[in-house]
Order: C-alpha cells, then structure tokens, then sequence
C-alpha cells in the first residue's frame, strides 16, 4: 500500500515533465525499474517485519513467566527465611532446656555428693560401732583399744581403723611399731579363729576376687621361690590353706609375700601377692520427637526451596528469552540477589542443623546421666536408711556394753549377768575329769555352768567353736546322774527335764562303769543337739564355770576420779572383803570334803555295781544250765499245749518250733497266735525279758528240738 501510493504521487510530475522533455522511452525505462526497486524493497520489508513482529510476539511469554517465576522465588525466599527463624526459636528453646538440664544434673551431682558423703560417714561410724561393740564383746580389758581377741591372741585389722593400704613391708613395720608382728597362723584353730573373726568377702565381688585387696599376714618365700617361712623363721610345711591353685608366682617380678582373704571356707584363705602392692584389706541416648520433627520439616522446606530455585534458574539460564535492557538488569539484579540470599540460607540451615543435632545429643546425655544420678540417688537412700538403724542399734549396744563392761574378772566373759570362764582360753593343752574340773571352778569362785535357757544354751555353743569332736574338745558342765541313774541333775539340785539338747542317742550309759556326768561340745551341723554323756573320772576334758557377775568390778574407762572413789571405797570396807574371803574358804573347804566324800561314795557304788555285774553273770549262766531241764519239766506239767513252754504260770509259743520256713508279717503274726488262744508276747518285767533273751539264745546256740526257729511268736 505504500509503495501505490508513491507511485501515484509521483507519476503526474514525472509524466508532465516527460512531455515536456520529450523522452517518453527514457522516462518508461526509468519509472519501471524504480518500480521493480520499489516493489523489491516492500517485500524485504515486509519479510523483515513479519519476522520482527513474530519474534517480538513471541518474547512477550517469557518475559512474563521469567517476572513470575521471580515473584515465585521470592515467595519461596521468604518462606525460608520464615522456617529458619523457625529453626533458630527450636535452637534457642532447646538450648534453654539443655542449659536447665546442666543445672538440674548439678543440684542432683551436689545432692549425689551430699548423700555419698553421708553414706561413707554413716559407713565410718558404723565400722567404728561395730569395731568397738566387737572388742567390747571380745576382749574386754584384754586387748588395747582397737585390737581384738582370738584364740589367746591379739589381733589387729587395719581395715577396721580405716588405714591406707600398704605393702607388705610397710604392713610389717606398722605392726612393729605397735609392739607386734604380721600374724602367724600356727594351727588350724588359729586359722578357724580367724576366719570367724575376720570380715568375709561379699558373693558380688567373689567372680573378681583379685581385686580385692585382702590382708597381709607374716609368710612368705623372698628368700628362697617355693620355700615358704613364716616371720618367726618356722618354715612352713604344711598343705596350708591356700586358694584353688594358689601361689602361683603370677607375674614378671613374681607374688613372694601371702596374703589372707575370707570368703566360705577356712580352707581356703592364702593367695601370693606381689610384695609391693599395696593392699589392706555404655548409654543409650533417647529420642526427642519435637527436635526430630522441627528438623525434618526445616530439611523439607529447604529442599523443596532448592529443587525450585534449581529449576527455575535452570530455565532463566537455558532460556534465549530476548527483552528490553532495563526489563533484563532489573532480572539478573534480582536472580543475584537471590541466588545469594539462597547460599546464605542453605548455609545458616546447614550451621542451624549441626548445632540442634549437637543439643540433641548433649540433651540426650544430659537426660541419661540425670537418670543415672537420680538411680545412684535412690540407692543411696536405700542404704542410708539401713546403716541409719544399724548405727542406732550399735550405739545401744556400745552403751550397754560400757554399762557391764569390767564386771567380770580377767579371762572371763560376761553374759545376761553371769561371768562364763572357758579353760580352753587359758591353756589347750591342760584338760581333767568331771571332780577336779568342778573343783578348779569353786577355787576360781564359780562352779561348772548350769544351763537352763536357750539363750544361754546358745552363748555356750557359740562360745566352743574349737572343735566338732566330743572327746577332744568336749567341756564339762555340772548336770550328773550320779545320784539316780538316767535322773539328771544339775549341781543346784534342779532336775534336767529337757531333752533337745541331747545329742542323738545320749545319753547312753556306755560301758561296764556307765557314764554318769554331761559334756557339751560344738556342732556345726545342729548346734542344738550338743551334749554328751561322759565317764566321770576318766575323760579328760575342757570345763566350763560360770558365777554370778560382781558389780564391784566396774571400772569406768574414761573415769579414773571414780576409780580412786572405788579403791577408797574398798579400802573402808577391808575388814568386810577379808570376812567375806574367810567365808569363801570355809566354803571351799567345805565344798572340797563334799567332793572327797562324794568320791567315796562314787567308788563305793562303783564297786557295789561290779558285785552287781558279777553276779548277774552268774546267775545268767546258772539259768543256762537250768534251762533244758527247766523246759522239760514245764512241759511235762501239762498245763501247756504240746509246741508251748511254760514259765511264770505263763505259756509261750516260738513258731521257729513249729517251722523253720514259715515267717510272717506283724498283722499276720498276732492273727495266727489269736487263733491259737493267746496274743503276741507283752514283757512287763525283768524277768520276763530275761527269759524270752535266754529262749532266742538258747535256740540259736543249741538249736530247738526237732525243728526249731528264732523267730517269736
């Protein structure tokens, strides 16, 4: 349309000036070939303007989806930012959890702390407690404070004052510089001795009884490996009482020295040691759901914000989108931006991730030791309460004791109000018969215990755990039957009634003279049944005495103001002490012409029971010769039926008589002698029983007439 109009506007002059110049040819030539240049150009500039007005359509799209897909990203920015500071006030909380959790599992350390220290005092005392309530019970005035009594020696522990372990050679010079020496086991009662007295290893540590440290005791092979000398140059020979497959030698420098540890048996208590040791004796984590969750919701929303800004700056990257320069900076401008607020994001969630993951996992710490603690906690209180009362128990017992401690002389031991003396304690090797150990008991002031409770039955048995043998470590005690055979009596005249303390089959009156006097002696199997009957002048045995406790003897410990009070006190009332004395040896003399009257008396129905016995003899062997004639002049009588003897007005029946292979229960056997008009045999009598013995006997020894039997009817 253009190009018509050109052609229009132009061709009037040009055809007026043609005909003015004259050249019609010229002027045809000339106009057709600006035609042919004019039409030529409109169709380029057609193509040209098609091809700019398609492609200028086709840019407006993209444009628009770039601007939208920016606004896109910046709302996904914005959502991020939003999750992050989510993140950061999940972070923050947590982290004011975590920080009251490091307070709580303080206060529950300090209270953990508190209570420990509270247990190991509550533990000190009551060692100490127990340490003095057992040299109170053990060895009162007998040993210095701290040491304790067993088997005629004193012995020190120094567990019990809580000294620091040492080795053996500084365990030596200790015991030096108390005036003694690391003890030397001699015989198996001071090995017995010792395991009772010592504590013993409690079964929960007994599968890693190395650990424990165990107690120093003066043997040892440093001179020569395998030749064991005790601390007194006695080399010791023995089999010892060693652990299951110690010494060993364990170890490159080798175990020289012993050391003693209890556990159940006094057989085995040595292992070797080392010389120079020195000796005294994972988590689960929970799982927090809200942190787990915050997490995995942030990593959601950050990889959804990754995926769609990946893609869309993959499409503005890969996109040939052409648009106007200002539309195109203020794009880049605002992918940079974004592209750079996206690393700082991806960055602060990766910071922000680690470090709730390091909260989670300290939190999940913080929470098991705060459960350990609160455990530890709990048991600590289980064993104060315990160790409270056994404390409180120690301390009555502490102060009863003080109360009676010093009553008793020397050597003796105080019980219930009554002093017990064990000869035992004073000399193993000095034993006598029933009279002089009653008679040692008066000179001491006392006489032969008298048992009459079980509490005192049970002290006694407690207090003879030397030995299980009636007849080597038996002690005599003042119950007899000298008077009336199987009646017996204690030395107070009271009848013995009970019969739960005999041993099974006692008393028996073994032997020709009989046995007329009681013992006692240890039974580990039923300390119960502890008594025996004995022959009262021939054992030889430990004795017992037991007198009332003398008041007079108390001596305060910490009082010596009282002390002079007491001696002055004795001194006024002199004259009382020497009268009372006086007394006691009338007494004693009196005592001591009723014990050689009593002797008399014993030797003379001794010899009155000899005559007994041998008569008796007699006459049972007058009665065998008698017997055949006997029988047959019975039998003769008629009074009983052929098969039956008479004795006594009585008629008897032996089926071993009648048939030697017939034999019958009991039911059948009465049965079968009510049919033949009697019963089975009722001995009511000596002699009675005496002539049913003298019948089997003479059956067995001479056999029946015709066919006979031993079996009775």
């Amino acid at each position: 349309m253009i190009s018509d109009e050109d052609h229009n506007t132009d061709g009037k002059p040009s055809h007026h000036d043609t005909r003015r110049k004259g050249s019609m040819c010229v002027v045809v030539v000339c106009l057709g070939l600006l035609n042919t240049i004019l039409l030529l150009t409109a169709v380029v500039i057609g193509i040209y303007c098609g091809k700019v007005s398609e492609e200028s359509s086709s840019l407006q799209v993209p444009a628009q989806a770039l601007i939208i897909e920016v606004e896109q990203l910046q709302i996904i920015q914005s959502e991020a930012m939003k999750a992050l500071k989510e993140a950061e006030q999940a972070l923050e909380k947590e982290l004011k959890i975590h920080q009251q959790l490091k307070m709580q599992l303080e206060k529950n350390k300090t209270v953990s702390d508190r209570l420990q220290r509270q247990i190991e005092t509550l533990r000190m005392e009551t060692q100490t407690l127990l340490s003095n309530s057992f040299i109170a019970r053990t060895s009162c005035g007998r040993c210095p404070p701290g040491w304790f009594l067993s088997y005629r020696s004193c012995y020190f522990h120094s567990r019990s004052a809580s000294s620091p372990p040492r080795n053996w050679t500084d365990s030596r010079a200790d015991c030096i510089s108390r005036g003694a020496d690391l003890a030397v086991i001699s015989d198996w009662d001071e090995q017995v001795h010792l395991f009772d007295k010592m504590p013993k290893l409690e079964p929960m540590n007994r599968n890693t009884w190395e650990s424990f440290k165990g107690v120093w005791i003066g043997l040892s092979d440093i001179q020569t490996e395998g030749t064991w000398v005790w601390i007194n140059n006695v080399t010791h020979v023995n089999q010892g009482y060693w652990i299951y497959r110690q010494p060993d030698n364990y170890g490159p420098q080798g175990q020289d020295c012993v050391a003693l540890m209890n556990m159940d048996s006094p057989v085995q208590t040595w292992f070797d040691a080392n010389c120079k040791e020195r000796r005294k004796g994972g988590s689960t984590f929970p799982n927090n759901r809200l942190i787990i969750l915050c997490l995995g919701l942030l990593n959601a929303v950050l990889l959804i914000v990754a995926v769609v800004i990946g893609i869309n700056c993959a499409k503005v990257k890969d996109s040939s989108l052409q648009v106007p320069h200002s539309a195109a900076t203020q794009l880049i401008i605002e992918l940079n931006y974004l592209r750079s607020n996206h690393s700082d994001v991806i960055e602060a969630a990766e910071q922000a991730k680690k470090a709730l993951e390091r909260e989670v996992k300290n939190h999940a710490q913080l929470k098991v030791i705060i459960q350990q603690h609160r455990t530890i906690n709990d048991d600590y209180q289980r064993q104060i309460e315990p160790l409270q009362a056994e404390k409180s128990i120690l301390q009555s017992d502490i102060s009863a004791f003080e109360g009676s401690c010093g009553r008793c002389l020397p050597g003796w031991t105080l019980s219930n109000s009554t002093c017990y003396f064990f000869s035992y304690s004073e000399s193993t090797s000095v034993k006598k018969n029933w009279p002089d150990s009653r008679a040692d008991c008066i000179r001491r002031g006392g006489d032969l215990v008298v048992i009459d409770n079980l509490e005192e039955q049970v002290f006694v048995s407690d207090n003879i755990k030397i030995g299980y043998n009636e007849w080597t470590t038996g002690h005599w005690i003042g119950l007899t039957d000298l008077e009336t055979e199987g009646t017996w009596v204690w030395i107070n005249n009271v009848t013995e009634v009970e019969q739960r303390y005999w041993a099974d089959g006692e008393p028996n009156n073994h032997g020709v003279r009989g046995e007329n006097c009681a013992l006692a002696v240890y039974r580990h199997t039923n300390p119960w049944k502890t008594r025996f009957d004995g022959k009262c002048d021939e054992h030889q045995l430990y004795w017992m005495c037991a007198k009332v406790k003398d008041s007079s003897l108390q001596v305060p410990h910490s009082a010596a103001t009282q002390l002079i009070t007491e001696l002055n006190y004795l001194r006024s009332n002199h004259s009382d002490v020497i009268e009372a004395a006086e007394q006691a040896k009338k007494a004693l003399e009196r005592e001591v012409k009723n014990h050689a009257q009593l002797k008399v008396k014993i030797q003379h129905q001794k010899t009155i029971n000899d005559d007994y016995q041998r008569q008796i003899e007699a006459l049972r062997a007058e009665k065998t010769n008698l017997q055949s004639n006997i029988s047959a002049l019975e039998g003769s009588c008629g009074r009983c039926l052929p098969g039956w003897t008479l004795s006594n007005s009585t008629c008897y029946f032996f089926s071993y008589y009648e048939s030697t292979s017939v034999k019958k229960n009991w039911p059948d056997s009465r049965a079968d002698c009510i049919r033949r008009g009697g019963d089975l045999v009722v001995i009511d009598n000596l002699e009675e029983q005496v002539f049913v013995s003298d019948s089997i006997k003479l059956t067995i020894m001479n056999g029946p007439p015709d066919t006979g039997s031993v079996s009775l009817i």
